[in-house]
Parts: C-alpha cells; sequence; structure tokens
C-alpha cells in the first residue's frame, strides 16, 4: 500500500499508481499494490495537537482492502 500523506490535487493518487507501475513494468515484475490519499491537516505551530486530537481524518481510496487497512491503522 502506498499512502499520499500531503494534500495533493486530484488525480495525484491515480499518476502515482500509474508511475509505479511503469517502473515495475521496466523491471519486469507485477506484485500487487493500491494507492490511497490520507492528507494531513496541521496548523503551524499546533501539529502534534492536531495530529493526536485530529478534527477529522480523510481517507481517499476506490480499494475495500486499504479501506479496511487505514481503518484499522
Amino acid at each position: 500500500m502506498v499512502v499520499d500523506r500531503s494534500a495533493v490535487p486530484a488525480g495525484t493518487a491515480d499518476r502515482v499508481r500509474e508511475e509505479i507501475r511503469s517502473v515495475l513494468s521496466a523491471r519486469q515484475t507485477r506484485p500487487e499494490f493500491d494507492v490511497c490519499s490520507n492528507p494531513e491537516f496541521l496548523k503551524e505551530g499546533a501539529a502534534i495537537e492536531d495530529f493526536t486530537k485530529a478534527a477529522r481524518i480523510v481517507i481517499g481510496t476506490d480499494s475495500e482492502r486499504v479501506r479496511g487497512l487505514m481503518r484499522e491503522c
């Protein structure tokens, strides 16, 4: 599982997935993987507080397996 942790533009996960597939294809290997977005919402000077007591957690994925793993985390 590959997790984008930054707030990035829509479509970034698709671009990351395709780049990884391209590199793996060149290496003639095809392991299974999924890409997920989990952006951080941290205020300057309050990162630890924001991390430990998050007002919201966003998980973007089209994979049920990843959704379950991220919920578990």
